[in-house]
């Protein structure tokens, strides 16, 4: 009950974190393009002179606009080379007026040797009228790297109705707008990374659920004994071949723990956790003779070798450690595990007499 409570809300966690991720993605889509500072939005066409060499104005292009025309307004500002006018970062509703776009600013240099920096804004007006832009402060970067704030005063922008009161025709409804998509690589990276979490929940279940199939097989218990674990453990790393691969520091580290293993299962020593001049104390507590507790005290200090101080140990060396460590885990085994599995071993020898000894009798 509890492994599948664990597996639901692991599976959640992974709905979680994708939907935490698409949304991430598309704020910064969203924010594309507007990353640098959005100072106050006002509007313009004259300096309130905070200084007289910058003059900033704002004016709309000539023409006779009507309810949800884009109106193209453009801000001068006039300044002396090297300042740097931190463009205007405008989105949504902007007093009566709706912006709809605002470009990049562009700098070119005057005859004067002064630069003019140009933005176009692009707004809409959603009901018939005179209008008037609000009021606006740009900032101006000077040469010292201080800021200057700069005003700029309202414009004025006529509106005029789209019916006359001599149309009494029918028109044609505007197209709809058309909303951008977010780019490509976004869908398939989000795709990317949604697979890979469903992939690695998949896997993560199917392995906890094995390991739940073996200990319910098994009554939640291995039935081999300390040493015969250690054997079979011994066996698959032998089987890698990582000594002769050159990796010494990843074959020392799983022989050594094999040999740690077995002390905590067959003599109670708590290995895993201890350094080897630890282990060497605690083995003279135990049972261990002087040779079995040299043998092991050296295999755990020459795997120390390899995994802290870095040393690099000859092929041959590395090779023999392995059958070592066999031959060190089979001299202690506790005696009376041996007399269980001599028992054992004569009791299976005996079923098997008994056998053979009715299959001859069945056929005699």
């Amino acid at each position: 009950m509890k492994s599948r409570k664990r597996r639901i809300n692991f599976l959640l966690l992974i709905i979680m974190l994708v939907l935490a991720f698409m949304v991430l993605v598309s704020r910064v889509w969203a924010k594309e393009g507007h990353l640098l500072g959005t100072p106050e939005l006002t509007s313009s066409a004259q300096i309130t002179p905070m200084t007289e060499d910058i003059k900033a104005k704002l004016h709309a292009a000539k023409g006779a606009y009507t309810v949800g025309d884009v109106i193209p307004l453009t801000l001068t500002v006039q300044h002396p080379a090297g300042y740097r006018v931190i463009p205007m970062q405008m989105e949504g509703a902007w007093g009566d007026f709706e912006v709809r776009e605002d470009h990049s600013p562009e700098v070119v240099m005057n005859e004067d040797g002064t630069q003019t920096t140009t933005q176009e804004i692009m707004v809409s007006l959603w009901q018939p009228g005179t209008f008037q832009t609000p009021e606006m402060e740009i900032s101006v970067v000077d040469q010292k790297g201080e800021l200057i704030s700069v005003g700029v005063s309202a414009i004025t922008v006529e509106i005029k109705s789209v019916i006359t009161e001599e149309d009494q025709s029918l028109r044609d409804i505007k197209p709809q707008a058309t909303l951008p998509l977010p780019p490509i690589w976004l869908w398939i990276l989000m795709g990317l990374v949604g697979a890979a979490l469903v992939i690695g929940g998949l896997i993560w279940y199917r392995h906890n659920r094995m390991n739940e199939a073996f200990t319910e097989e098994h009554g939640g218990i291995d039935l081999r004994k300390p040493h015969e674990i250690a054997f079979d453990d011994l066996d698959r790393i032998e089987a890698q071949k990582l000594a002769e691969q050159g990796n010494f520091k990843a074959f020392y580290s799983l022989v050594s723990d094999v040999l740690r293993r077995y002390l905590e299962a067959a003599y109670q020593i708590d290995s895993m956790d201890r350094t080897t001049n630890e282990i060497r104390r605690a083995l003279k507590a135990s049972n261990f003779s002087l040779d079995q507790r040299s043998d092991t005290v050296d295999l755990l200090k020459e795997a120390d070798l390899v995994k802290f101080a870095k040393v690099i140990p000859e092929l041959k060396d590395a090779t023999a450690y392995l059958p070592r460590t066999r031959t060190c885990i089979q001299e202690a085994i506790p005696e009376e595990m041996e007399e269980w599995s001599v028992d054992e071993l004569e009791r299976e020898d005996g079923l098997k007499g008994s056998e053979k000894d009715e299959k001859e009798v069945v056929q005699g």
